[in-house]
């Protein structure tokens, strides 16, 4: 499938560019999504909930600046935090945390309440993110995009980007969870990585 400029591209057209890439017969029920242990990354992307949803996010700078035991050395550089007019309270909160920990943090505000299926505008902060990350110097394959937190259209619009740009994919799985299905913050969450594996 050739790929010219003013073309729309289905995203799932991308699967059949890179198989004849490959050179491969690949059948799509043998590539099937799997949870990978994270590794650390130099550069992190997330959505800034309103509310407690927050606690997730510092897991994930916690992780990525010291490891799973904190003990590891320094490896996160740059946060990037978008975030709602809801939320503007918890990205200052993110925001000071991240820097008592030397950690460069950038704020990028996402409106999106008078259009909230406006997946443009979130790619549009996101182009902001990944220009500034090259500037730095840092591969997008070295930058982390966390889906946990935003609505739907919001995890949608960070997994189009990350397949687009090549960010690696991170969600934080809750260590507990209540009666109604909903995370503990309390008890914690893990970030892994979201990859495709391609079974025979």
């Amino acid at each position: 499938m050739p790929i010219n400029f003013n073309m729309n591209i289905n995203p799932l057209d991308l699967l059949k560019f890179f198989k004849e890439c490959w050179g491969q017969s690949i059948n799509p029920r043998q590539i099937n999504p799997v949870l990978e242990t994270m590794k650390r990354c130099k550069g992190l992307i997330a959505f800034v909930s309103a509310g407690s949803g927050a606690s997730s996010a510092k897991e994930a700078i916690n992780f990525h600046k010291h490891g799973p035991d904190n003990l590891s050395g320094p490896m996160l550089h740059h946060i990037w935090l978008l975030y709602s007019p809801l939320s503007q309270s918890g990205a200052e909160e993110l925001k000071d945390y991240a820097e008592k920990r030397n950690i460069k943090c950038s704020k990028k505000k996402l409106d999106i309440t008078d259009d909230v299926h406006n997946i443009k505008r979130i790619k549009d902060q996101l182009d902001k993110v990944a220009d500034e990350a090259i500037e730095e110097g840092m591969r997008y394959e070295d930058i982390a995009i966390d889906l946990t937190g935003g609505s739907k259209v919001v995890s949608l619009g960070f997994f189009l980007s990350a397949l687009i740009y090549g960010f690696k994919l991170q969600i934080m799985i809750p260590n507990e969870i209540d009666e109604n299905g909903r995370a503990v913050p309390d008890a914690g969450s893990k970030p892994f990585s979201i990859e495709l594996r391609c079974n025979k």
